[in-house]
């Protein structure tokens, strides 16, 4: 659970990741067990850039309900 304006993430270190093959990456998203909530899901290509145009999606997270979240590469 994180509060507003926090995040979560993952960081493969000082060597990229190879992403040859894979075409996007999913996980799973619980909402929690109050209210919807909107939240924004994005990636960066590289540590501390901004995070660019088309990399990222808009997710409502349902109150006591899982969704999947896909993020095309």
């Amino acid at each position: 659970i994180y509060p507003a304006w926090s995040a979560f993430w993952l960081n493969s270190g000082d060597k990229p990741l190879d992403l040859t093959g894979f075409t996007q990456v999913k996980f799973w998203a619980y909402g929690g067990e109050e209210s919807d909530k909107k939240i924004n899901v994005f990636y960066r290509d590289i540590n501390d850039a901004a995070p660019e145009s088309g990399k990222g999606v808009a997710v409502t997270l349902k109150a006591k309900q899982w969704i999947e979240v896909t993020l095309k590469l």
